[in-house]
């Protein structure tokens, strides 16, 4: 089935429609819209709809990553209702050919009795040279003297009670059937209606299908008491009409509702994968694991879980590459890439999840994307289908799960509880008192504790690497031997030269030149020579680790698509911006972590906080206002006005009450609510001390909720404050 790859605005409308994704817009209006505000117009994936129309299209990877697994899974299901209409007309077609195979135990043992009868017919008739009539009688004749036939008949009648005759004209129904369609055409047909259900299953497998797991008897108690009817069905016939069930549509049938989409995958059949006729280096498979076990972070010292991203040779099983990070990031898979190619080789094809380590720009991008420059294809498995990339899978469990076991700090499923709680209580008394625990493993002992256990693992034979030795036994190769017969059979793998090495894996993105200067991370570069580029785009390269200089490229069109071009000049660091030193792209990413960290305990402290004392409002609304002394003369203003400093109402602090003199017929205000709201309705008489005490108010959760209970419009209020006075 093939994909449409391009969409205009009201296809993806009607898709969105079509497919009840309501987080998309569903209308071509709205839909217009959503691409100004993406920028999909500029983007080289959008295109000229050619042929009659016209109009612009936009290539379906621009879509959201959630409106894509929408089309994946209704692709999926178009494509499984044909298989599945494939499959029943092949099905029918084996079954009229053989139809025995799929009678009950009942239906062959009567079938064969039927057979055995008309074979004796025909036995009679050939051995006797009698007529078809005279073979009839004599055989109706010997089922009731002969034991054997005696036997045989009652089986082939399939009646109930003692006496099971065959008549005349029953025989020679049989002898038809058999002429016409052979010995499958005795069999009888089935007795009991395995398709059809009460009339109560389908709303007793509404209380049965859930995700909670209830029993029969659970799902049969709620369904009596919700229906309250009079005839309700037994446990019995519950437990039959459930293996009726299991029987016609399959045991998957029983999980549905039970069970979520990736527990009702792992019954179904699955494809297994031949890597025989792989060569080294034409994939290469990635996965990021977090460590089972604490370790000593390497720059507070407390414990926590290192993310761990490993890269292996499909065909040889190498672990030709790994990374560890503080986080899941997109950075530890650039890492565990470069040392993949460096030492192994450039892959063909790199094989990972849709996770957004291995779904982002510095990977996909076609300009300074590392695949675009590798010339390497990223494929991605599809959701909740981890078995496609059970390799890796399977060498995370059995290399990293081992490692975390020998640690006594181990956190997995299988770790005694008792013991585990134990170790997490002396780290953390330890690290309060000491600042370190002689339980925690060091950061540098951690990563020599890995590169020890990968050497293992590429130095074991592998169960998945079977060769035959000229005996013609079967023996198990080590990934490492896997690699080395490829080499020695002719196998020259396509690598890095060092001399491109430090380019090729540098970070780049595009940027606007400007007086002959580039700024990145807040850092601006300079060099003479991008002065006669002023005002164009270029692409900068930088060293995550080293923020004193950037590699500046042109971009080049070539065959319609835009490349890295030739080096104009690596500029310096300049000093005259935010920063004395330069800010390093990994010292960007720190601080970032930092403040959002930083954010989220501050919320965490407003809410206990909130928790704690929650009638601090109601304290401040039922404090009389203060009272402003003005002018003892009244007209004789002051022509300085004389703020007073900030008096707190109630617990709060929420209400922040002014001392201000008239100037000019500006009211005095006797509490920052009213001070909001004659700011709102008179915007150009606000003054800078105006705005910077409503700034003030803003950033303050206790403020906001008391200015909200003022009816003080908010929105207008933070939009005011941020203009310029």
């Amino acid at each position: 089935m093939r994909r449409q790859e391009y969409f205009t605005a009201l296809e993806i409308a009607e898709l969105a429609k079509r497919l009840d994704v309501s987080a998309m817009p569903q209308t071509k209006r709205r839909v217009q819209d959503l691409i100004v505000r993406e920028g999909w117009a500029s983007s080289p994936l959008s295109r000229v709809r050619s042929g009659r129309g016209g109009g612009h299209e936009y290539h379906f990877s621009l879509l959201p990553e959630f409106m894509v697994s929408a089309m994946i899974a209704d692709e999926q299901k178009a494509q499984a209702l044909a298989d599945a209409k494939t499959a029943m007309v092949t099905q029918e077609n084996a079954l009229e050919k053989l139809a025995s195979t799929s009678l009950s135990a009942r239906q062959r043992m009567v079938m064969e009795a039927r057979a055995s009868i008309v074979n004796a017919v025909n036995q009679y008739y050939v051995g006797k040279g009698s007529t078809k009539g005279e073979a009839v009688a004599a055989v109706l004749e010997m089922t009731v003297s002969d034991i054997q036939l005696s036997k045989l008949a009652r089986e082939a009648n399939d009646r109930a009670g003692k006496v099971r005759t065959i008549s005349r004209a029953t025989l020679y129904e049989w002898l038809k059937l058999h002429k016409a369609g052979g010995v499958s055409a005795l069999a009888p047909k089935a007795t009991r209606d395995t398709h059809s259900f009460p009339e109560w299953f389908p709303k007793f497998m509404a209380y049965y299908a859930r995700p909670q797991a209830p029993t029969i008897t659970e799902a049969l108690d709620n369904y009596k008491y919700d229906t309250r009817t009079n005839n309700p069905p037994s446990y019995d016939q519950v437990r039959r009409c459930l293996k009726k069930l299991d029987k016609s549509k399959g045991t998957q049938a029983r999980f549905r509702g039970r069970e979520g989409a990736l527990a009702i995958k792992a019954r179904h059949a699955y494809v297994v994968r031949d890597t025989s006729g792989l060569l080294p280096t034409s994939v290469y498979t990635a996965d990021g694991k977090t460590f089972d076990a604490e370790v000593q972070h390497p720059i507070h010292g407390r414990p926590f879980r290192p993310e761990i991203t490993s890269i292996l040779d499909v065909a040889t099983r190498v672990c030709v590459g790994w990374s560890i990070g503080l986080a899941e990031n997109s950075d530890g898979v650039l890492d565990a890439l470069r040392m993949s190619c460096m030492e192994y080789g450039i892959p063909a094809i790199f094989y990972v999840d849709r996770g957004p380590g291995f779904k982002n720009d510095k990977l996909d991008n076609d300009l300074t994307g590392f695949c675009a420059r590798f010339g390497t294809t990223k494929m991605h498995s599809l959701p909740y289908n981890s078995q496609a990339r059970g390799i890796i899978e399977r060498f995370n469990g059995s290399v990293y799960n081992p490692m975390a076991r020998k640690l006594p700090t181990y956190i997995g499923v299988d770790m005694d509880r008792e013991a585990r709680h134990k170790a997490f209580k002396i780290t953390r008394k330890d690290i309060k008192t000491t600042g370190t625990s002689n339980l925690l493993l060091s950061w540098p002992d951690f990563i020599e504790q890995m590169k020890y256990e990968i050497k293992v693992y590429n130095d074991k034979a592998h169960a998945g690497l079977t060769i035959k030795d000229q005996s013609g036994r079967k023996v198990l190769q080590s990934p490492n031997e896997a690699w080395e017969k490829c080499v020695s059979d002719g196998f020259e793998a396509v690598g890095v030269h060092p001399g491109e090495a430090d380019d090729l894996f540098r970070q780049y993105v595009r940027r606007r030149t400007n007086r002959a200067m580039v700024e990145i991370f807040t850092n601006s570069y300079f060099h003479i020579d991008l002065e006669a580029h002023h005002g164009t785009d270029i692409l900068v390269g930088f060293d995550i680790h080293d923020g004193g200089k950037v590699w500046c490229r042109e971009i080049d069109v070539v065959d319609g698509e835009e490349r890295p071009g030739r080096l104009i000049a690596v500029a310096i660091f300049e000093g005259n911006k935010t920063r004395y030193v330069p800010l390093t792209a990994e010292r960007a990413a720190m601080e970032k972590r930092t403040k959002a960290r930083m954010g989220r305990l501050q919320n965490k402290m407003d809410e206990v906080e909130a928790e704690a004392n929650p009638n601090r409002f109601l304290d401040q609304s039922a404090n009389k206002p203060m009272e402003i002394i003005n002018n003892s003369t009244g007209d004789n203003l002051l022509h300085d006005p004389v703020e007073a400093a900030p008096q707190t109402i109630g617990q709060g602090g929420a209400a922040k009450i002014q001392k201000r003199t008239i100037i000019n017929g500006r009211p005095a205000f006797s509490d920052d609510a009213s001070l909001a709201k004659w700011c709102c309705e008179n915007e150009g008489e606000v003054t800078a001390m105006d705005r910077s005490l409503l700034r003030e108010l803003l950033n303050s959760k206790s403020d906001r909720e008391y200015l909200r209970l003022e009816g003080v419009d908010l929105e207008a209020l933070r939009k005011l404050s941020q203009s310029v006075a």
